[in-house]
Parts: C-alpha cells; structure tokens; sequence
C-alpha cells in the first residue's frame, strides 16, 4: 500500500461540525440522513495549499464524482501476554498469526 495524500478527498465517518474552545475525546458531527459530510486531504484537482490531513471540506452523501473517495484501514490488534508453562516467563501472542518470541 501507498501513501495516498492528494490523490482524492478522503471520506470521513463524521458529519460536519463547528470545533468547540475545548478539549474533546472523538467529537462528532451530525449523523443525520442526508446531512454533509466531512472529507479531508485535498485531491488532485484542487490546491496545493489544501493538500494536507488537517484540511477538511463537506459534501453530500450522495455525492459521487473523481475527486472523492475512502481510505480502507485495518486496526492491529495488540499481543496479548501468557505465562509460559511454568517457567515464570511471559510470551506474547497474537490470536491470528500464534506465538512470538
């Protein structure tokens, strides 16, 4: 996979919103049908200034077109620790891929 910056604005799950003068932990927009969503990152059709993360425009749900698309993301999952067979050691483990040393 590539870093993908500027290719096309990236979907966002939020809705859009005004930020707040205060802290806040995953802070979302509207969620309502039809209401604008957020998309950041800028596109190749656009400026070079708006070709960064942090920048954020709206649109429509329903609003398809080339300048617009996702980001497919996969979480890795943390390694869970094991007493090892009596040993008094741990080994760390990863429930899809078994133990690591």
């Amino acid at each position: 996979l590539y870093d993908m910056m500027g290719n096309v604005w990236e979907w966002c799950r939020d809705g859009e919103r005004s930020y707040e003068d205060k802290d806040a932990v995953d802070p979302l927009g509207s969620l309502d049908e039809g209401a604008e969503r957020v998309v950041r990152g800028g596109s190749w059709g656009g400026f070079a200034r708006r070709l960064r993360a942090a920048f954020r425009g709206a649109s429509a749900p329903g609003n398809r077109n080339d300048l617009l698309g996702f980001r497919c993301a996969r979480v890795q999952e943390p390694a869970v620790t094991e007493p090892r067979g009596g040993q008094g050691s741990a080994r760390a483990r990863r429930p899809d891929r078994g133990e690591v040393e």
